[in-house]
């Protein structure tokens, strides 16, 4: 069984992000000015190597929108972010409106304390999934 995923190349590379616990700031436009759709699902993968990172915030796309995350702690997290993310006031495309992100979505992995690897993977809201079995 696997996960076929079709996504477009234009919100990697036009959307800045800095993502910690007091900020979360998202730019309106990419590099040449143009606007991009910004209601994002953000996967957040924290831990392990930088690669190990990198795999969980792509998994943790994979989480059904809406679902608790399985960890307490983690989920108070997700909910934080996605509520300030919202009242930024961004809204669809950078004009306006109560929905920037449809969902924060964070797996965690341990590591070495001196080191904490933390990859994001932003999606835009017409991500599309579908689970096959080969």
């Amino acid at each position: 069984m696997g996960w076929l995923v079709i996504v477009g190349t234009g919100l990697p590379f036009l959307l800045g992000l800095a993502l910690g616990p007091w900020l979360f700031r998202p730019s309106l436009s990419g590099p040449n000015g143009n606007r991009i759709s910004l209601i994002i699902i953000l996967g957040v993968g924290v831990g392990g190597t930088f690669e190990k990172s990198a795999i969980l915030s792509k998994k943790a796309l994979f989480r059904e929108l809406g679902s608790p995350n399985p960890d307490p702690t983690l989920d108070a997290l997700e909910k934080e972010l996605l509520d300030r993310a919202n009242r930024l006031g961004i809204g669809p495309q950078g004009y306006g409106g109560d929905t920037t992100a449809f969902g924060i979505h964070i797996l965690t992995y341990p590591c070495h304390i001196t080191s904490l690897p933390v990859a994001v993977t932003i999606e835009c809201h017409a991500h599309r999934h579908k689970k096959v079995t080969l």
